[in-house]
């Protein structure tokens, strides 16, 4: 427990609990019970000193479509609705790909997901590629000067690699997966990444993680007739842990990127048999593999994962093995998240199913968005949530801002405000502390934050068709305001008074409370 932790202290919340009546207003008629006599005291437990992670913060990845739209006359609108505290939904964490030099590949046949380099084979740097991509971040940094950036990639440079593609050789699915990337190149590949980490740095970046392996257990092969869907590398449990070796080693020689960490493996599926078997042999303490993987133990304190297909029992067995593994000071950050179309744990799978593939815009998204959000604060102790890309182009469930090619116009989805509702007033720094609600709120979720200005954040989900009104008094609080997303709001302020006066959620909301001294 840190030191400001400690000097937390605890805090009661007493909350005054009742059902909303469908159709009753602020009076009542002759046949309707006052609602103050059938109102209960409930009592919330807001407690600092029960205090869980602290948050790095919450972002989104700007791959394949700021390598576009960074060039578009209203691409600082666009930025704003992610980064911008005020318009937006104020994200700090941005991620940056660090393309692979797929971007003149025809075989790779969506373009979007092609992505250029900033080398050559001859192994000279162009640091003016890749330049809408470049222009997307720096207008999110001039909105949060302290961004925290990390650079990921899915593939080593095509120079690099076996076959001279970012994505492995077509192979049957009987076959083995092979990697594309041969250990005698481990050492070019951390070489080029370490040279992007520093320049972005120098540039004036805050660069703060540095990933170079993506869902190492996918096959990433092309297809049978030559072609490919994006980038991307096969890496085995050991290939991981080698390459990574080959990465910190490097990294440990640059005093400029001493506030970067290394970040991996990315796993694509949380608590699954293969995901336990990368763990043990990358991170593992016992058996063959014990002293191995000291350097990484040491080197890798932050573990990153996505949250794609797994069920809240398979988090948290992860969660279960990784303190077995690293012990209470283990990190994990979600840094990858959409709602897949094929995932039976999102939440809205059969609602999919039932309409179809499209982009999802509705609250029914936001609400199981928020539900996945939850399930990694609370379960994996989450210290980062990523979403997937944060703009996407229309028909998938992969973006929280929607933009036509084009008109360039720009629509926002119901994730985008549902992110915002953990994001917008949760700071770099704040901890995660333990709320309480009463068994009459069970079927409400709950999470709280708070943050190093003194200000406390509880975020509600009510994923009922039943409204709540309650009443609040904390010791040292004299004020909130209450922030609702649902069918009718995005993020909007819709309540504000003294912290007793009594606030609302709304029925199949996310309300956030902030509480002020």
């Amino acid at each position: 427990m840190t030191a400001y932790t400690k000097r937390l202290q605890k805090v009661t919340a007493v909350l005054c609990t009742t059902a909303l009546l469908a159709g009753c207003a602020a009076g009542t008629s002759d046949n309707t019970e006052p609602a103050a006599t059938t109102a209960q005291v409930k009592t919330i437990t807001i407690e600092p000193t029960a205090a869980y992670q602290t948050m790095n913060g919450f972002g989104a990845s700007a791959c394949w479509w700021s390598q576009e739209v960074g060039n578009w006359e209203n691409a600082k609108n666009i930025l704003s609705l992610l980064y911008d505290e005020n318009s937006g939904i104020g994200l700090n964490i941005y991620r940056y790909n660090l393309g692979a030099g797929s971007k003149d590949d025809a075989t790779i046949t969506d373009l979007d997901r092609r992505a250029e380099a900033f080398i050559d084979k001859d192994g000279s740097y162009h640091w003016e590629r890749d330049a809408a991509a470049q222009n997307a971040l720096a207008l999110a940094k001039s909105m949060n000067k302290d961004l925290r950036v990390t650079l990921f990639s899915n593939s080593a440079p095509v120079f690099y690699t076996v076959n001279g593609k970012a994505y492995c050789d077509y192979l049957p699915d009987d076959e083995n997966y092979v990697t594309n990337l041969e250990p005698e190149r481990y050492a070019d590949f951390a070489k080029y990444s370490i040279a992007c980490a520093k320049h972005f740095t120098e540039a004036g970046y805050r660069v703060t993680g540095l990933s170079p392996i993506n869902e190492p257990e996918w096959s990433w092969r092309g297809y049978e007739d030559g072609t490919a869907k994006q980038e991307g590398c096969y890496y085995s449990k050991t290939q991981c842990r080698d390459l990574y070796k080959v990465f910190l080693k490097q990294m440990a020689q640059e005093d400029a990127l001493k506030d970067c960490r290394l970040e991996g493996w990315e796993s694509g599926h949380i608590g699954t048999d293969t995901c336990m078997a990368y763990l043990q042999t990358m991170f593992g303490k016992s058996g063959v593999n014990g002293l191995k993987n000291n350097a990484l133990r040491k080197g890798m304190p932050t573990l990153a994962l996505h949250s794609y297909w797994a069920s809240p029992e398979e988090k948290q067995a992860f969660a279960n093995a990784i303190a077995t593994t690293y012990g209470s000071n283990y990190k994990l950050a979600l840094t990858e998240y959409c709602q897949m179309t094929e995932d039976q744990n999102s939440g809205v799978y059969d609602l999919i199913q039932k309409n179809g593939m499209d982009s999802g815009l509705g609250m029914e998204y936001g609400l199981a968005l928020a539900g996945i959000i939850h399930q990694d604060l609370t379960v994996l102790n989450a210290v980062e949530w990523d979403w997937w890309t944060a703009c996407a182009f229309g028909g998938y469930t992969d973006g929280l801002v929607y933009l036509d090619k084009d008109s360039h116009q720009v629509e926002t989805s119901k994730r985008l405000w549902v992110l915002g509702n953990f994001s917008k007033f949760t700071d770099e720094g704040s901890v995660r502390i333990s709320i309480t609600l009463p068994k009459e709120l069970s079927d409400v979720q709950s999470v709280a934050f708070k943050n190093p200005n003194g200000t406390v954040t509880a975020v509600f989900i009510n994923n009922t068709d039943k409204a709540r009104s309650t009443t609040l008094a904390l010791d040292g609080y004299t004020r909130h305001t209450t922030y609702v997303t649902d069918k009718d709001n995005d993020l909007a302020k819709t309540d504000s008074g003294t912290a007793a006066d009594a606030f609302a959620l709304p029925a199949r909301s996310i309300t956030t409370l902030v509480l002020e001294k």
